[in-house]
């Protein structure tokens, strides 16, 4: 299926978020992956997957996973001039396997689902874009790679290494995620990681042997509260402490917690560049 029309790009959009590509549903990204490279690979001169490494993965109850092992979908599209662009985009939600929100419908002019903004849409009107492009042999070309990643919902862990490399090899490069709900673009973003700090305690009795223990969730929660104060709002600067997970029966001194934070730093500026902006896109 070309995507020569409107009809036939939301068709495609509809039928990719319709499959569940929680970040870390990995039989699920590897569908919608499947999906894009064979639309892709109608485009491109050549198709490989890069192999991306494992890595292990905190859950959100302080557990480890192991995330990863898969690979990167990356095409090439020969051009006509010696600009080399990189297009990037990315096939996870955040919406997890068994989420609620989990299919796609239409109310009216919009679309709604997951991804069907950010950012399923973005390689669906990536890939119409080049559809455009390429149907005209006359118009000039840069050399264009087209990379997407399976997990820059939770930061890229795995993909940043490839993205670097690849960064490095163009001269100019774009990701199509969307704009704001006013049509404004980030021009600037923050710069931002993901921490996890885990604490170990001595479990005790919380009835018998109560001052024998050393209780994980109190220092977690004493450290997290610490680490707050590092927030500053005239430099941008801001640490979130998003969950602390831990602790077990209630007549158990906890030995063990997690704090999950995140951190930023720089304000963001946003740029409107857009007279128009699609009315076929929502959130997420």
């Amino acid at each position: 299926m070309y995507l020569s029309d409107q009809h036939a790009a939301l068709t495609l959009l509809e039928h990719s978020a319709n499959i569940n590509s929680g970040s870390l549903h990995a039989e699920g990204i590897a569908r919608v992956q499947a999906l894009f490279e064979t639309e892709f690979g109608k485009l491109a001169s050549s198709c490989s997957k890069p192999p991306l490494p494992s890595q292990a993965h905190y859950l959100d109850d302080g557990s480890l996973t192991e995330i990863g092992g898969s690979h990167a979908s990356l095409f090439q599209i020969a051009g006509n001039t010696d600009l080399k662009v990189l297009l990037v985009g990315h096939l996870d939600t955040v919406f997890p396997k068994g989420s609620s929100f989990n299919r796609c419908w239409r109310e009216g002019e919009r679309l709604r689902g997951p991804g069907v903004a950010d950012m399923k849409g973005g390689i669906v009107s990536m890939l119409w874009a080049l559809n455009r492009l390429c149907a005209d042999d006359a118009l000039p070309r840069p050399d264009i790679s087209i990379v997407l990643t399976p997990d820059e919902e939770i930061g890229s862990p795995v993909s940043a290494p490839l993205l670097h490399s690849l960064a490095q090899q163009h001269d100019v490069g774009f990701v199509f995620e969307p704009t704001m709900e006013d049509g404004a673009l980030a021009g600037e973003r923050k710069g931002s990681g993901n921490f996890y700090a885990e604490i170990r305690g001595s479990s005790t009795h919380a009835g018998r042997d109560f001052f024998n223990g050393k209780n994980a969730v109190l220092a977690g929660a004493k450290l997290a509260a610490a680490l707050s104060e590092v927030s500053d709002e005239h430099t941008g600067t801001t640490l979130n402490v998003a969950r602390i997970a831990g602790g077990s029966a209630m007549n158990v001194v906890p030995d063990s917690a997690t704090v999950f934070l995140t951190s930023a730093y720089r304000t963001v500026r946003h740029k409107r560049v857009s007279p128009s902006r699609s009315s076929h896109s929502s959130t997420h």
